[in-house]
C-alpha cells in the first residue's frame, strides 16, 4: 500500500500556446486529403499540438505536453485556479511563497488525475503537498480543533473536490473513439472499395459485423467502466470540526487536507486518508488489501516523531475501508485528521494504477504490430501481382490500380480484433468459475511466460491459524506482579538467567505471572458484537492463558480512570484485573507492539507496566543484557530450525501519571526491558502447498519466499514444502555496512541441517545440558551443490544500498528472504524483473499490496471478491490458484499466438485464391467472400479461442514472440503447402477430359467458372484443417477434440462443405444454392477426388505440424542456426557465471 499515494513527478514537461496563423494554414491542407491529416493529429495529439501550436515558456503555457512513465507523451490543458491567498508549504518543497499575492489565478494541469501547480521559482509545474508525510506527532494533536472556513476554502481551491471519480464516458463518446479507431478506419476504406467493385451483399455484411463489433467493445468498455465507478466511487456526509465547531452533514466531497472529523460509533464508509488522533477504530480493509481480518487502528501517539502514512498504518485509516466499530471514552470524541483527498489517497492509487497501468505486455504489443506490417509487405507485393496481370489482360490503369487495392483488403480479415480477445474472456470467465477473479485481462497472457513465483509465508503457504507448542520461560518470570507493591521497579536478578523447561500448558503458570499477564495484554484483539475478533495468533495466545477480554461497559465506572480495555482470568472470582491503558501497535519495520497496563483497582495511581511482544531478534536489542538467557541464541535457533513460529516476551515497570499516558513516547517504553521468555507457535503447512511448489519446480518455474517471518523458520518451511530440496545447500548471507570507513562487508556461512517439523524429535524435552549441540553436523561442501541464499530483509536492504553489484547474484541464488518489509517484498520483486524473470507474487494481506502491483501477476487470497489489492483475487485461500493462472496464461497466450497465425494463413489462403483466379479475369463472387470471412473463418476462430488449458505444468514455457523464427518459419512452411495444393488442384482441374475454358466476359463477373468453383470448394477445407492443426492441444491446451465450441462449429461447417462439393451440378442455378455461384464440375469423380485431395492436404498439415513444427529438433535446429553468444535475459547470463565460479560464495570455516 506504500506506492499508492505517491505520484512521479512528471519530468518532462513542454510548454505550447496555440497559434492561430498555424492553425489556419494547417487545417485545410489537413482536411483536404479525405480528413486524412485531422485523424493523424487526433490519434497522435502531442504530434498535433506541436504542429498548431507554438513553443513558449511554461508560465505562458496554454497546453504542456508532458510524458508518463510509459513513456508515452500526453498532452494536458493548463486551467486556472481562484485562490484567495496560498499558505505555507502548499508547494512540493518550497521553502516559502512570498512571490504570492493574496489572491491570484493559479495555472495548473490535470495529469492522471493529480494537479500539477506552476512554480515561479522552479519554472515548473509542481505537485501539491499532502498531509500524509513529514509532519510532525504533535502537528495532528495541535490541530484537533479543526480548519476556518477561509483555509479550509483556500485548500479546496487547489485540491479540488475530495472524489475518486472514474470517468463513465457517454456513449457517443465511446462509439466516436471506437470509429476512429485505426482499424476501423481501414475497414470502412475497405467496405468503399468492395462497394465500388459491386460487392453489394458482402460489403453490407462487413458494415453489420463491425458494428455488432463496435456495439460489443462499446457494450464491454462502459460496462468495465461503471463496474470500477460502482466499486470505488461513493459520496457521504460526515461530521467535521470547523475552530472547535462540530458540523454535521458535510459532503464528504468538500473535505481537505487538515480537516478534523468526528467518527461515529458504528457504519461510516471512510471518504480519505486520516490519521487517528483519539480513541480507536475497527476498519475493514478488504477493498484495499484483501484481508478480511477487522484491523484495530489507534491513535497517534505524542511527540515530535515524523508521521508517514505508508509506515504509520495503525493510525491511519484509509479511504474506502469500512469503519465497523469505534471506542471512545465518557465524553470524548473519536477524531481523525485528513491527510489527503482524492486520488491522492491510496486507494485513488490503486485505482490509477487500474486506469493507467505499467505497461507490462509491450513485447506482444510490439509483435503484433510487427506482424500486422509483414502482412501489410505481403499486400503490397500482392498488389504488385495483381495489378501486372490486369494490365496483361488489357485492363485499363485506373481500374486495374482500383481492383489491385483488393487485396490489401483480403490480407486484413475483418473479424481480427474480435478473435484476438475472445481467449482472454474465456480464460477470466473460467477462472471465475474457479472463484479466481481478475481485473486486469491484459495480465491474463503475461501468466503464460511466468519464470518465477515469489511466496509471502504465513496465510499464504502456511495456515492462518496456529497452535501453541508452548512457552519457554526465563527463570526471573517466576516474579509475580505484586498488586500491593508500590515499587517502581524490579529488583534485577542476581544471577545470569537461563531458561526453564519448555511449559506446554500456559495454564499451569499462576495467574499473576508476568509471563501469563504478557500474553494475555499483548495483543490486538477486539469485541465485535461480543465476539473476540483479530488476527488469529492473538487469538490463540489469548486463549491459552484461559483470561477473558473485556471492553468499556456500565460496569467501568467504578475506576477512578479511564480503561480502553481489560483482561481478566476467566475462572477466579477474586481475581487480577489488567486493564490495556495504551497499545503501541505492531509495525513490520520496528517487528515488535507493546502495551501499557494497569492492575485494577489501583494501589499505586502511577505504577505502570509495560509489556512488549515481538520478533526474539528484535525482543533482545530492546532487553537488559543481564536479563537474557545466556542460551537464548542456541534456543532460538533450534526452535526457529525446526519450523517453530517463536515470539518473544518482555517487561518493565515505569511510573506515568494516567493523565499522561497518552503523550508517553514509544522510545521511551520500549527500552531498558526485561526477559521474560518465548512465545512457541507451530504454524502447520497447508495441505496444498508442498503439491503446488512441486508442481512448480518440476515445470521449471523458480520459487522464492518472501515473508516478515524469522529467517530460520522460514528456511524451515522452505524445506518442508520443497522449495529447498533434502539435498540442496542453504548458505545464510549476511551483511554489516560501517559507516565510518563507508565500506560494506557481506559473508556467507552454511546452515546447520535441523530435522524438519515433522521428522523432529522432541526437542521441547530436551535437557538443558545438550542445547547447545547441534541435532545433525554441518552439510558437507560439494561441487555439485544447489545453493540457497537465505538472507534477511535488512541484509537486502544493506546490499541494495551500499553494494548494488552483488544484487543480481543474490536474488538470482536467493530462494528464502526473511524478515522483509513490504518496500522489501515490492524492491525484491522489482530487482527479480529487471534481470528478465516474469514473475507471480502470491500474498494474503497488506502488507503483500505493494509487489502484488509491481508483480506481473499478482494474486491476493482475500474472501473479497471486489479487491482492488492485486489484478488476481482468489477466494480460496491457498496456492493452487497459482499453476490455475499459470495454465490459463499458457493456454491464452499459445491461442492468441495460433489465432494470430490463423488469421494470417486463412488470409493468406484466400489471397492465393483471388490471385490464382485473376488469372482468368475472374474472382470469388460476393456471397462466396461472405462465406469465407463471416460465417467458416469467424466461426472456426471463436471456436479456437475457447481452447482450455491442459491439466499439467511442462518445463517448456510457450513461445513469446510472434515474429522468431519458429513462428515465421512455420508460416512460411505453411504458405507453400497451401500454395502447392490449390496450385495443384489448379492443374489437376485443367487436366480432366471434360474440362473445357470458359471465354470471360469483359462486361462481367465471370464468378461461374469451373475454376471459381474448385478453387473456393478445395479451400474451404484448408481453413477447417488450419483451424484443427492450430488448435493442437497438448502441452499447453486441451487437446482440439475437447473444445467444445470448436467442434460444434466444425461438425456444422465440414459436413456443408463436404455438400457444396459433392451436390449435382443443377442445383447450383437453382434457388438457394444459386447465390453462391458455382459452376459445378460434372464430373462425380472429380469432385469426390477434391474431396479426398482435401483429406490428404489434411494428413499432410497435421503430419508437418506434429512431426516436424512441434518437434524438440526442429526448435534445436533454429536454436543452431541462430548461433546466439549468450542467452536473451540477464538472469540466465548470472546462473552461468554462477555455475563457472566454482568459490562462489565463498563459505567462512564453520565455528
Amino acid at each position: 500500500m506504500e506506492e499508492n499515494s505517491q505520484v512521479t513527478e512528471c519530468e518532462y514537461q513542454v510548454g505550447y500556446r496555440v497559434s492561430i496563423l498555424r492553425c489556419l494554414l494547417v487545417i485545410p491542407l489537413a482536411v483536404l486529403p479525405l480528413f486524412t491529416g485531422l485523424l493523424l493529429m487526433y490519434w497522435f495529439p502531442h504530434v498535433a499540438t506541436r504542429v498548431l501550436s507554438t513553443k513558449v515558456p511554461l508560465c505562458k503555457a496554454q497546453i504542456v505536453i508532458v510524458k508518463d512513465l510509459n513513456g508515452k507523451y500526453c498532452v494536458e490543458k493548463v486551467k486556472e485556479a481562484v485562490v484567495p491567498s496560498v499558505f505555507e508549504k502548499d508547494y512540493k518543497g518550497s521553502k516559502t511563497i512570498s512571490f504570492l499575492p493574496q489572491t491570484r489565478m493559479l495555472a495548473y494541469f490535470e495529469h492522471r488525475h493529480i494537479r500539477f501547480f506552476y512554480h515561479p521559482e522552479k519554472d515548473r509545474f509542481v505537485k501539491l503537498n499532502q498531509l500524509d508525510s513529514g509532519k510532525t506527532f504533535d502537528f495532528f494533536h495541535d490541530a484537533t480543533q479543526g480548519l476556518d472556513y477561509e483555509t479550509q476554502d483556500r485548500r479546496w481551491a487547489l485540491n479540488g473536490r475530495n472524489l475518486i471519480d472514474v470517468p463513465v464516458k457517454p456513449l457517443y463518446s465511446l462509439f466516436i473513439d471506437e470509429v476512429l479507431h485505426p482499424f476501423y478506419i481501414f475497414e470502412f476504406i475497405t467496405v468503399a472499395f468492395w462497394m465500388a467493385d459491386e460487392y453489394y451483399y458482402y460489403s453490407g455484411c462487413i458494415i453489420l459485423i463491425q458494428l455488432i463489433s463496435i456495439v460489443i467493445s462499446l457494450y464491454q468498455s462502459r460496462k468495465q467502466a461503471k463496474q470500477l465507478h460502482d466499486l470505488v466511487v461513493f459520496r457521504n456526509r460526515v461530521t467535521v470540526r470547523r475552530k472547535g465547531v462540530e458540523v454535521e452533514g458535510v459532503c464528504s466531497e468538500m473535505l481537505v487536507p487538515g480537516d478534523v472529523i468526528v467518527i461515529p460509533k458504528t457504519g461510516l464508509k471512510f471518504p480519505c486518508d486520516a490519521v487517528l488522533v483519539s480513541g480507536t477504530a475497527i476498519v475493514n480493509e478488504s477493498l484495499l488489501t484483501g484481508e478480511s481480518v477487522p484491523v484495530t487502528k489507534t491513535a497517534l501517539p505524542h511527540g515530535d516523531g515524523t508521521y508517514f502514512s505508508s509506515v504509520h498504518k495503525r493510525h491511519t485509516i484509509y479511504c474506502g475501508t469500512e469503519i465497523i466499530q469505534t471506542r471512545y471514552y465518557r465524553e470524548q470524541k473519536v477524531l481523525a485528521i485528513c491527510v489527503s483527498t482524492g486520488f491522492w489517497t491510496v486507494k485513488g492509487g490503486l485505482v490509477r494504477s487500474i486506469l493507467f497501468p505499467k505497461q507490462l505486455n509491450v513485447k506482444l504489443w510490439k509483435d503484433s504490430i510487427k506482424f500486422v506490417l509483414t502482412l501489410g509487405v505481403l499486400a503490397f507485393f500482392g498488389v504488385v501481382y495483381s495489378l501486372t496481370v490486369l494490365l496483361i489482360h488489357g485492363y485499363e490503369v485506373e481500374e486495374s490500380i482500383f481492383k489491385s487495392l483488393d487485396v490489401i483488403t483480403i490480407l486484413v480479415p475483418p473479424a481480427l480484433p474480435a478473435a484476438l480477445t475472445v481467449s482472454t474472456v474465456y480464460s477470466i470467465a473460467r477462472l471465475r468459475k474457479q472463484n479466481i477473479y481478475c481485473i486486469s485481462p491484459q495480465r491474463i497472457n503475461l501468466c503464460g511466460k511466468i519464470k518465477l513465483a515469489c511466496f509471502d509465508k504465513t496465510g499464504t503457504l502456511t495456515e492462518d491459524s496456529m497452535s501453541l507448542l508452548g512457552v519457554k520461560p526465563s527463570d526471573y518470570s517466576k516474579n509475580y506482579l505484586c498488586q500491593s507493591c508500590s515499587s517502581n521497579s524490579m529488583d534485577m536478578p542476581a544471577h545470569q538467567p537461563t531458561f526453564d523447561d519448555l511449559i506446554k500448558d500456559p495454564l499451569v503458570l499462576p495467574e499473576n505471572s508476568l509471563l501469563i499477564q504478557a500474553m494475555a495484554c499483548t495483543h490486538s484483539l477486539t469485541l465485535i458484537n461480543s465476539v473476540v475478533s483479530g488476527d488469529p495468533l492473538d487469538q490463540v495466545m489469548l486463549k491459552s492463558t484461559g483470561w477473558v477480554l473485556e471492553e468499556p461497559g456500565e460496569d467501568t465506572t467504578r475506576y477512578d480512570i479511564i480503561v480502553p480495555r481489560m483482561v481478566k482470568p476467566a475462572t477466579s472470582k477474586e481475581s487480577t484485573v489488567l486493564g490495556i491503558m495504551k497499545q503501541f501497535t505492531f509495525s513490520s519495520d520496528l517487528q515488535r507492539m507493546s502495551v501499557l497496563v494497569r492492575s485494577l483497582p489501583q494501589t499505586d495511581p502511577r505504577r505502570t507496566d509495560v509489556f512488549v511482544k515481538g520478533s526474539p531478534e528484535m525482543i533482545s536489542q530492546l532487553c537488559l543484557p543481564d536479563t537474557m538467557p545466556d542460551q537464548f541464541n542456541q534456543v532460538l535457533a533450534k526452535y526457529a530450525h525446526c519450523g517453530y513460529r517463536v515470539l518473544a516476551l518482555a517487561h518493565k515497570v515505569m511510573s506515568i501519571p494516567w493523565h499522561k499516558m497518552e503523550k508517553v513516547n514509544r522510545t521511551s517504553v520500549e527500552s531498558d526491558l526485561t526477559f521474560l521468555g518465548l512465545l512457541v507457535l507451530q504454524n502447520q503447512l497447508k495441505k496444498e502447498t508442498t503439491p503446488v511448489i512441486k508442481t512448480l519446480t518440476t515445470a521449471d518455474i523458480r520459487v522464492v519466499m518472501a515473508t516478515g517471518d524469522n529467517l530460520l523458520t522460514a528456511t524451515c518451511v522452505a524445506r518442508e514444502c520443497g522449495m529447498v530440496a533434502p539435498h540442496d545447500f542453504p548458505v545464510l548471507v549476511k551483511a554489516e555496512y560501517d559507516a565510518s570507513i563507508d565500506s560494506c562487508s557481506v559473508t556467507y556461512e552454511s546452515l546447520p541441517r535441523y530435522p524438519s517439523i515433522e521428522t523432529s524429535v522432541e526437542i521441547e524435552n530436551e535437557s538443558k545440558g545438550d542445547i547447545e549441540e547441534p541435532l545433525l553436523k554441518e552439510y558437507p561442501v560439494d561441487v555439485d551443490r544447489k545453493i540457497h541464499l537465505v538472507m534477511s530483509g535488512q541484509t537486502f536492504e544493506c546490499v541494495l544500498n551500499h553494494k548494488p553489484e552483488l544484487i543480481p547474484r543474490l536474488v538470482v541464488a536467493g530462494t528464502v528472504f526473511a524478515r522483509m518489509s513490504p518496500n522489501h517484498k515490492q524492491l525484491l520483486v522489482e530487482n527479480l524483473q529487471s534481470l528478465g524473470y516474469n514473475v507471480m507474487m502470491c500474498g494474503d494481506g497488506a502488507n503483500d499490496c505493494g509487489a502484488l502491483k509491481a508483480a506481473h501477476a499478482g494474486i491476493s487470497l482475500s474472501e473479497s471478491e471486489a479487491s482492488i489489492a492485486a489484478p488476481f483475487t482468489s477466494k480460496k485461500q491457498d496456492i493452487e490458484c497459482v499453476p490455475k493462472v499459470i495454465r490459463e496464461g499458457r493456454a491464452s497466450l499459445v491461442t492468441t499466438f495460433s489465432l494470430f497465425q490463423f488469421m494470417a494463413l486463412y488470409s493468406i489462403a484466400e489471397f492465393v485464391t483471388a490471385a490464382t483466379l485473376y488469372f482468368i479475369e475472374s474472382n470469388l463472387s460476393d456471397f462466396q467472400y461472405l462465406f469465407v470471412d463471416l460465417i467458416l473463418a469467424l466461426a472456426v476462430s471463436f471456436g479456437m479461442g475457447y481452447s482450455g488449458p491442459s491439466k499439467r505444468l511442462v518445463k517448456r514455457r510457450p513461445l513469446g514472440t510472434l515474429v522468431g523464427p519458429i513462428v515465421v518459419s512455420s508460416l512460411v512452411i505453411h504458405t507453400l503447402w497451401i500454395v502447392c495444393f490449390q496450385v495443384g488442384v489448379w492443374f489437376y482441374l485443367r487436366s480432366t477430359l471434360w474440362y473445357y475454358p470458359l471465354q470471360p466476359d469483359p462486361n462481367g463477373d465471370n464468378f461461374w467458372r469451373f475454376e471459381n468453383a474448385a478453387l473456393f470448394q478445395f479451400s474451404n477445407f484448408q481453413y477447417i484443417t488450419l483451424a484443427l492443426i492450430l488448435s493442437a492441444g497438448p502441452p499447453y491446451r486441451q487437446p482440439a477434440y475437447r473444445n467444445l465450441y470448436l467442434m460444434i462449429a466444425v461438425v456444422i461447417l465440414l459436413p456443408f462443405c463436404i455438400f457444396i462439393t459433392l451436390a449435382p451440378a443443377e442445383w447450383f442455378h437453382q434457388p438457394p444454392l444459386n447465390i453462391l455461384t458455382i459452376e459445378q464440375s460434372p464430373s462425380w469423380m472429380f469432385r469426390i477426388a477434391l474431396v479426398e485431395l482435401a483429406f490428404l492436404n489434411f494428413l499432410f498439415a497435421y503430419f508437418l505440424k506434429v512431426f516436424v513444427l512441434d518437434t524438440a529438433w526442429y526448435r534445436s535446429m533454429w536454436r543452431v542456426l541462430r548461433r546466439k553468444k549468450k542467452p536473451k535475459n540477464k538472469y540466465k547470463e548470472i546462473l552461468q557465471e554462477i555455475e563457472r565460479d566454482t568459490l562462489w560464495p565463498p563459505l567462512l570455516d564453520p565455528k
